[in-house]
């Protein structure tokens, strides 16, 4: 007589009654092969939780997927925006199950209008290296709407980077940071504010209203301090404050330049000692 024994890590296979896991498979891997198709609609707005999307699975066997940060949604009407998802959704759909799920999503169009509730959107699959890496960076952390959208805007339509937390650039300086880092561009020592738009749906007006930062500066002489915003051909278009009386030391002074009206283009604020002397030059767009 022969007696069997069960090796003790068979035992929970045999008895807990559960099915074994399904494997995760990519959302981009299960559009290409035609196992889940992807649609969506708006509810209307730009930021955060603005759409739905429904995913379908096309095949007779249980699919694990995700909605990952990066996806992006085409709007059905040409003059609406675009949206792009920033979390990640996992989900589970049976055989030939359809599952609907609100993501969080902001608009990569910042000339076009909101997007209106119902309005279909087209799944693109995933948008640009440089927004996909920005979409899975904003899982992280818990930024704002508007510096999250100022952040999308930045790399997507090369919006200024100021515009990033323009409320307090200390708090959003990682955030504003990271997409200088991301695309390469100088880290602004400013922050930009706009106007709000005007023409009805739109969202953002490009009519900046005011640039503010603090500045920096050190004297090693006694000396009149004069501060002067020139624009790109070297035209004098502003003296902040009046000239002042220091002596050596550290300085640091806050700037709020109202900049409403402005030509759009390259400006610099530069500190002159005694009138001549160049202390310190720092530029801005506006």
């Amino acid at each position: 007589m022969h007696t069997a024994f069960l090796l003790p890590q068979m035992l929970p296979l045999l008895f807990s009654g559960a099915p074994p896991a399904t494997e995760e498979i990519t959302l981009e891997r299960s559009v290409q092969s035609g196992a889940i198709t992807v649609s969506g609609a708006c509810l209307g707005g730009h930021t955060a939780e603005c759409i739905v999307v429904e995913l379908t699975n096309r095949t007779d066997k249980p699919i694990s997927t995700a909605i990952p940060a990066g996806w992006l949604m085409q709007n059905s009407d040409p003059d609406a925006q675009d949206l792009m998802i920033v979390d990640r959704r996992a989900i589970e759909l049976a055989p030939h199950e359809a599952q609907k799920v609100t993501c969080k999503a902001y608009c990569v169009e910042s000339s076009d209008s909101s997007p209106e509730a119902g309005v279909v959107l087209r799944s693109m699959g995933f948008a640009k290296p440089t927004l996909v890496k920005l979409a899975e960076h904003l899982q992280q952390g818990k930024e704002d709407e508007d510096a999250i959208q100022a952040a999308v805007w930045a790399v997507a339509d090369e919006h200024d980077i100021a515009a990033i937390g323009a409320d307090d650039v200390e708090a959003h300086r990682p955030l504003r940071q990271f997409v200088a880092d991301l695309t390469g561009r100088r880290l602004p020592w400013y922050a930009k504010t706009y106007a709000p738009p005007t023409e009805e749906g739109r969202v953002f007006s490009n009519a900046p209203t005011s640039v503010h930062g603090e500045i920096d500066f050190t004297l090693h002489t006694n000396g009149v301090v004069t501060v002067l915003v020139h624009n790109a051909r070297g035209q004098l278009m502003h003296t902040i404050g009046k000239d002042r009386y220091f002596g050596p030391g550290e300085y640091g002074m806050e700037v709020d330049l109202t900049v409403q009206g402005w030509p759009h283009g390259e400006y610099t604020i530069q500190f002159f000692l005694d009138g001549s002397r160049l202390l310190k030059r720092l530029p801005f767009e506006v």
